[in-house]
């Protein structure tokens, strides 16, 4: 006897965003890119709104619904560097709106080549109380996380390959 084919779909959230499971499987990243922009923007993707547009840095996002068309879009890039510059000139395209292409470009940041540098991105903005990208505070604390320059950040390097966190600690105060 043979058994019937049962095919089951699970959905598979985090906090309340909508993704397939075969998203999360296609690209493991995705659930916490998708997390990280709800929790800044403090709605979900599925208001269509400021966490919708900021996932559209993290995945190519269908204009209907809160879902990635091509959940691989930057994902499969193997370079980050490379990931997260392509990123930043497709949210050109992503709204005729610059506050929401802004939000694109914040998405892309998950992509960037020096994680640690969101630790302490993330520290001044609580510390002041304002974003980097709004905030007079932020933005010249963040000077301390990356080279910062025109109201944006110019290299996120700077201190990140700099191993010993001593040395990266006195080379920051010297730039101060």
């Amino acid at each position: 006897t043979t058994q019937p084919e049962t095919t089951t779909t699970a959905a598979a959230t985090t906090t309340s965003t909508i993704t397939t499971t075969t998203e999360a499987q296609t690209c493991p990243h995705l659930p916490a890119c998708y997390t990280r922009c709800e929790d800044r923007w403090r709605d979900t993707l599925s208001d269509m709104n400021f966490s919708y547009n900021c996932a559209k840095g993290c995945a190519a996002m269908s204009p209907t619904s809160p879902v990635a068309s091509d959940p691989m879009k930057y994902c499969g890039i193997s370079h980050k560097t490379q990931a997260f510059q392509y990123c930043h000139s497709e949210c050109d395209h992503a709204s005729d709106s610059s506050g929401l292409r802004e939000r694109c470009r914040w998405g892309c940041q998950f992509w960037r080549p020096c994680p640690v540098i969101e630790d302490c991105l993330t520290r001044c903005e609580v510390y002041w109380k304002d974003f980097i990208e709004d905030g007079l505070y932020s933005y010249h604390c963040a000077k301390g996380c990356a080279e910062m320059g025109g109201g944006a950040m110019v290299d996120e390097t700077k201190y990140c390959s700099i191993e010993d966190s001593a040395e990266a600690y006195r080379y920051c105060m010297g730039e101060c």
